[in-house]
């Protein structure tokens, strides 16, 4: 959920010595039928990158690698 990307989001950015405004305990989840207008999402909106595997032999990374890489670089650019 993006609630928790963004849990991710500050945890990473905690951890790699980051100060912020932002705790855990500031992030709140809201479904969709809360948002006003109530937002219309598919149920399941993830990118499917098997075609893309498959075409080019590639092994895609966690995502999670990708954000603590890009975190640690947003960290640096003081």
């Amino acid at each position: 959920s993006r609630a928790d990307l963004a849990l991710f989001i500050i945890a990473t950015a905690l951890e790699n010595g980051a100060k912020l405004m932002a705790t855990p305990d500031t992030v709140i989840g809201v479904p969709t039928s809360g948002t006003f207008p109530a937002v219309k999402r598919p149920l399941n909106s993830r990118l499917n990158t098997s075609k893309l595997c498959d075409t080019f032999e590639l092994t895609m990374p966690p995502w999670e690698e990708g954000v603590i890489q890009t975190v640690k670089e947003v960290i640096s650019c003081k």
